[in-house]
């Protein structure tokens, strides 16, 4: 019975290594967030953006459907924080684990600046209140 419990894990193994072997990103439902970064909601209450490893997932929460991706391409550094600009603009900042920092427009999905400077990856990232400045920080 033991050789049995064994030869049916080995089994159960082998199929889910099948199944991660046939992922193909376009024909699945996709990363809805990443665990290394913070999931934001923009003022109206109608969106979300969650870090999805290299790119940045706009969400409508009513309709529970992805809007669309951001990313750059050959984009290779995971997003490891977000913060939205204050006021009434689709402006969002995100850190990626390479330092750098990119301006968004979700609204459009255009990337509106890049900035480099931190040696490794950004862990803090916030607007001022009138949303003229942004802080950023890394380990």
């Amino acid at each position: 019975d033991q050789v049995g419990g064994f030869d049916q894990a080995t089994r159960i193994c082998a199929a889910m290594v099948k199944a991660y072997l046939r992922y193909v990103a376009d024909r699945s439902v996709g990363i809805i967030t990443s665990r290394e970064c913070n999931a934001v909601v923009d003022r109206s209450g109608k969106l979300a953006l969650t870090g999805a490893v290299e790119a940045i997932s706009v969400w409508n929460l009513r309709q529970g459907s992805l809007v669309r991706d951001l990313r750059v391409a050959r984009a290779s550094e995971k997003v490891t924080r977000l913060c939205l600009k204050a006021g009434k603009s689709s402006v969002c900042a995100a850190g990626y684990s390479d330092g750098s920092v990119r301006m968004w427009d979700y609204g459009d999905g255009q990337v509106l600046q890049t900035f480099q400077g931190h040696k490794s990856g950004i862990s803090c990232l916030s607007f001022d209140d009138a949303g003229h400045f942004l802080a950023t920080g890394s380990n």
